[in-house]
């Protein structure tokens, strides 16, 4: 799930009104594509689509990025709604891979094969099983346990063990919702179901904020730079003397890195990439209630090789109504602690920038 709440001109627009927008902006498009091509026939429609992403394909390899599915839906008239383009682009992204097949999102569209995010009925119970799942570490023991039942490492599970590990985890469902489940999950009707797939849609996503402190950290714990981490590294940055259960004395330092390890679910000679990195920080951001404690977290979880500095200007670029552009910096201090893309546009109009088109927020 996409998970975004920001305020403009005083209004708050939440997930469910993002939601309510990408599902229009689908119906549109087919409507609009009828409308040019006069097809009344849904195949010939789907290719139209599936044909005006091509030009947009840098590398051909049949994907596009998130910049590239917004420049080629400003073909079809979809302009200037950057924040509902994404979270059409994230239902469809059903891998998080961060860049989304155009002819599965074609297919997706008309119901050619199933989109977890792209259902009403799929969202809403995967919603229901996220806020279950929220009072215990977020969806991080369930992640923990799917991938421990597992056996021949492929990364699939049978519906009756997506259900028991759903279960042990205190989400009981019905029959007709584990219907469901099986349904939108099991993608090729092989009675399996992908637990990277299913995960990455009850975890949702993270704000920018909690992803650049992730990221600062990972590049903190990789000490040889190799874009990778080691368990050895990982031991060797990871703060147990800081543990609650350490503090109280419950367990010894040595019995909580044990733990942290063991949770990875992964060979010891393995490294752990950035993405997986994130993810884990995904799964136990639901159960933390604002940006002040989850930078917290991060900076006591790990001895850096320097201090984990939050960055404390962020760059945007603004593309104005006459089609110039600019780069400013704002710095942390002056927004929210759970700033948004759209909360920055406000900042910036309050401070005299009135022609803007659109921005677009740099990596700092």
């Amino acid at each position: 799930m996409y998970s975004v709440s920001f305020k403009y001109n005083g209004l708050e627009k939440s997930e469910s009104i993002l939601e309510r927008e990408a599902d229009d902006v689908e119906v549109r498009l087919k409507k609009k594509l009828v409308a040019k091509h006069g097809l009344i026939d849904d195949d010939k429609t789907r290719e139209a689509l599936r044909k005006s992403f091509i030009n947009f394909d840098a590398n051909g390899n049949g994907r596009v990025s998130l910049q590239e599915f917004i420049r080629a839906m400003a073909v079809h008239s979809f302009v200037d709604m950057d924040d509902v383009l994404e979270v059409v682009f994230h239902k469809y992204d059903v891998d998080d891979s961060g860049s989304l097949e155009y002819d599965e999102f074609c297919k997706g569209l008309y119901g050619l094969i199933p989109i977890p995010g792209a259902s009403k009925e799929c969202r809403e119970l995967c919603r229901r099983i996220t806020l279950s799942l929220k009072a215990n570490r977020g969806s991080r023991n369930l992640v923990i346990t799917l991938r421990g039942m597992d056996n021949d490492g492929n990364g699939l599970l049978d519906r009756s063990e997506i259900y028991a590990g759903l279960s042990s985890c205190g989400v009981d469902l019905t029959e007709r919702e584990l219907d469901t489940i099986g349904h939108y999950f099991d993608r090729n009707g092989d009675g399996r179901i992908s637990i990277s797939e299913f995960s990455h849609t009850l975890r949702g996503d993270i704000n920018m904020w909690r992803t650049q402190m992730v990221k600062l950290a990972f590049l903190q714990v990789d000490t040889n730079d190799s874009g990778g981490i080691s368990f050895t590294e990982m031991r060797e940055a990871f703060r147990a003397d800081l543990h609650p259960d350490v503090v109280s004395g419950q367990y010894t330092e040595q019995e909580i890195v044990d733990e942290f390890i063991q949770s990875w679910v992964k060979d010891p000679d393995e490294e752990i990439s950035e993405m997986e990195f994130l993810d884990y920080y995904k799964d136990i951001s639901l159960a933390i209630p604002n940006d002040e404690a989850f930078t917290t977290l991060v900076k006591q979880t790990w001895k850096p090789r320097q201090p984990i500095v939050p960055p404390s200007d962020i760059p945007v670029r603004i593309t104005h109504e006459d089609g110039s552009t600019e780069t400013v910096t704002i710095e942390r201090e002056a927004l929210s602690l759970n700033y948004t893309k759209r909360s920055i546009e406000v900042h910036l109009r309050r401070q005299g920038y009135a022609d803007i088109a659109k921005i677009r927020v740099l990596e700092p």
